[in-house]
């Protein structure tokens, strides 16, 4: 079953994609079994695209069965509950930044941090600095998280991160990037500590940042 759905998210067929996951979700309650298998799917898109084999249409199409499968009852109900239970969790703040409305690996990240129990406010796409500092002043957080994957969303990381930083704000949280294949230079241009190459890469990371943190405070 795992293959065949993942085939079909590459396929792009979101009919047999959405039926493969309805029939699995009848035989099993593991919903987190199901959300591994379609982002091992999503990840398979990633790679077409990175190749060149794949376009932003595509993207988009891909990205609309994974919302499907989101916003099945089943699934809705247990990352509500995940998010429910988060109170001992870490606390991330994630946005697509200014310029650009591209939001499928955004919201692969926050399916997937909500799933292992974090706190997750998602500000959307073409999200300007200014939204981002208004967030945090009022809900200061463990984790800030800025996806883009155009050229001109390292102008808007960096200027999100110099608004932080001038109004002292810029070491109160773990700063990461994603989207762009970052290399080490621009990360540190942008100023972040971390620029995750795929969703499941930057989840680990903020696990490694909160069990850190929560070491520190014992």
């Amino acid at each position: 079953m795992k293959e065949k759905i993942i085939q079909a998210i590459r396929d792009l067929d979101d009919e047999q994609a959405l039926g493969l996951v309805r029939e699995m979700l009848e035989a099993t309650s593991d919903i987190t079994v199901i959300l591994d298998i379609l982002n091992s799917g999503m990840e398979e898109i990633g790679k077409l695209y990175e190749s060149g084999t794949y376009y932003i249409a595509d993207l988009i199409m891909a990205g609309y069965i994974y919302r499907c499968v989101l916003d099945m009852e089943e699934v809705c109900t247990f990352l509500e509950k995940k998010q429910n239970d988060a109170q001992a969790k870490g606390s991330i703040v994630i946005c697509t930044v200014e310029g650009d409305i591209h939001d499928i690996g955004k919201d692969i990240f926050v399916s997937l941090a909500r799933s292992k129990g974090f706190i997750v406010y998602d500000l959307g796409v073409d999200t300007k600095p200014e939204q981002i500092l208004d967030f945090i002043l009022s809900n200061p957080v463990d984790i800030l998280a800025m996806s883009g994957i155009i050229t001109e969303s390292i102008t808007y990381m960096k200027k999100t991160m110099d608004i932080l930083a001038s109004c002292s704000l810029k070491k109160c949280q773990k700063i990461l990037l994603g989207g762009l294949n970052f290399s080490k230079e621009i990360r540190i241009y942008i100023g972040a500590d971390y620029a995750a190459t795929s969703a499941k890469d930057g989840l680990q990371k903020c696990i490694e940042w909160i069990n850190e943190k929560n070491n520190d405070s014992e």
